[in-house]
């Protein structure tokens, strides 16, 4: 992975988590856990992105 790409991800986990927690301590639950959906979406899309890169144990053995 690129570091320029590792840091881009890497801020914009920390900006949703930022306004995750800002949003907590002003009381409001329903826009701090809003955020939820959006990083586990994220996430499924950073790791099927990173499996289709590398390739499995078994496929280069021939």
């Amino acid at each position: 992975m690129l570091k320029t790409a590792a840091v881009f991800q890497l801020f914009i986990i920390l900006l949703v988590v930022g306004f995750s927690t800002y949003q907590l301590f002003r009381g409001r639950f329903d826009l701090a856990l809003g955020a939820l959906p959006f990083l586990m979406v994220y996430y499924i899309f950073v790791t099927v992105r990173n499996r289709r890169k590398t390739p499995s144990k078994g496929e280069n053995e021939s």
